[in-house]
């Protein structure tokens, strides 16, 4: 045993014996829309321009490969009917040409299916005419398969969300195909769908929003268009819809869109009234709607949204008849922890290290904090936190503050134990075992060091 260590077990111990003592308003810069002007390029074979500026094209983001898929159909000049798959990794789309694809439809819906670790395609109203399609593809990463046939009756303007911790698909509602409003609630769970029956519904509608709420483990459904437009808020547990009842609501609105903004733990929903007009960003906590201070302008209505994980940003595609546009928000992205630092138990005298993962716009800096104390050790102020010959008052909660300019975030804690003797102790001073916290204990290290 090294000459520091000892020194550690026996200043340690005196000292836990008793024999010893050491002495905002306004709006936000961060909060804001941008224009990504990388917007998808219209394929060379169609001999046209504006390609995605008329059409609808749903997006989703696979969680499993760090991109955002979108898939759609457009009407060229002629008539032609054309769909498409493009990805995007936040730098530049990409279209994939695949060997299949699902119908030429509108009003579909994708989202992220957590069982498979993919995305899914179902509904729809066929453009050339025809019933309307039952079938559920999945996308692979590099192409579609039909993986069912038969599913929720066919439908337009509905809504789906990924229920990430019941693993499945949730869909509600939409327009059916001699226009009926739908009320009814269908899971699917990776390989199949089934009609759920739950005490509590919301209304029939159309146009609806619904987004998956991580942190509060739910998905919340709002607005939408029946006989008049709706600005209602539902949640579905998992089992039941439960309407909500916060103090400020945004106006009635259809054809809105929502997306989890899982950086800032809020709803996000857009709004407006006319597509040529500026729309209006709402955000929900969980008990109230608010509008946040966003600075500069935001997009319009009736377009689509999702939270891209791996860059923390929400990403709007939307449509209109000046051509299409490319939003993100926040235009700084504020930061967040990917892997917080574990628990540790150590022997009296051992080195102990903390780590941290974070992400965020750079420059990114760190602060490490024990029992909410800032400290001031080498690597206090970096991802890893390194403790050499950790006596019992390094044993405590640790935890970092990650910053840059537009925030920051405390991890959550880990705790460090440090115990004497190679295989632990009952408590970082009672050595011996015996309950009791006295002169044996320090009798019982001498053994320890000496061999017995």
């Amino acid at each position: 045993m090294s000459a520091s260590r000892l020194a550690v077990i026996v200043f340690s111990a005196l000292v836990h014996l008793g024999f010893g003592s050491p002495s905002a308003s306004g709006q936000d810069p961060c909060l804001t829309w941008t224009v990504n002007t990388n917007i998808p390029p219209t394929a060379s074979d169609c001999n046209c321009t504006n390609e995605l500026s008329s059409g609808t094209w749903p997006l989703a983001y696979d969680d499993s490969r760090g991109v955002t898929v979108m898939y759609g159909w457009a009407i060229h000049p002629g008539d032609a009917w054309v769909s498409r798959t493009w990805l995007f990794g936040g730098r530049r789309w990409a279209q994939c040409v695949t060997a299949d694809t699902p119908s030429l439809i509108g009003g579909a819906s994708i989202a992220y299916d957590p069982t498979n670790r993919s995305v899914i395609f179902f509904g729809g109203m066929p453009g050339l005419g025809g019933p309307p399609p039952t079938a559920t593809w999945l996308w692979d990463g590099s192409d579609w398969s039909q993986i069912a046939s038969t599913g929720p009756p066919g439908r337009q303007n509905f809504a789906m969300a990924s229920d990430e911790a019941h693993s499945t698909v949730v869909l509600f509602g939409g327009l059916g195909p001699s226009w009926p409003l739908l009320d009814d609630t269908w899971v699917w769970d990776g390989s199949s769908w089934t009609q759920m029956q739950p005490a509590n519904s919301p209304p029939a509608r159309c146009c609806h929003a619904m987004s998956y709420d991580s942190a509060r483990q739910v998905i919340v459904l709002f607005g939408g268009g029946a006989s008049t437009n709706l600005n209602d808020t539902w949640e579905w547990d998992g089992t039941n819809w439960n309407e909500r009842t916060p103090n400020v609501s945004p106006p009635p609105s259809s054809g809105v869109t929502m997306a989890y903004d899982a950086g800032r733990n809020l709803t996000v929903l857009v709004r407006g009234d006319n597509d040529n007009q500026p729309g209006e960003v709402w955000d929900y906590d969980g008990a109230n709607w608010m509008r946040p201070a966003v600075g500069g302008p935001v997009p319009g209505p009736h377009g689509t949204m999702t939270y891209d994980r791996r860059r923390g940003k929400l990403v709007l595609y939307r449509t209109n008849y000046t051509g299409p546009q490319l939003w993100e928000y926040p235009a700084s992205v504020r930061p967040f922890v990917v892997n917080a630092p574990v628990c540790k138990s150590i022997c009296l005298g051992d080195d102990a290290a903390f780590s941290v993962s974070a992400s965020g716009d750079a420059p990114l800096s760190y602060q490490w904090r024990r029992n909410g104390v800032d400290l001031n050790l080498p690597g206090a102020n970096t991802p890893t936190l390194t403790i050499p010959v950790a006596d019992f008052g390094s044993a405590g909660n640790y935890t970092v503050v990650v910053s840059n300019p537009c925030g920051s975030v405390e991890s959550v804690s880990a705790t460090l134990t440090v115990c004497a003797g190679a295989s632990g102790c009952p408590s970082p001073v009672d050595v011996n075992g015996d309950g009791v916290v006295n002169a044996a204990d320090i009798q019982r290290i001498v053994e320890i060091l000496l061999g017995f």
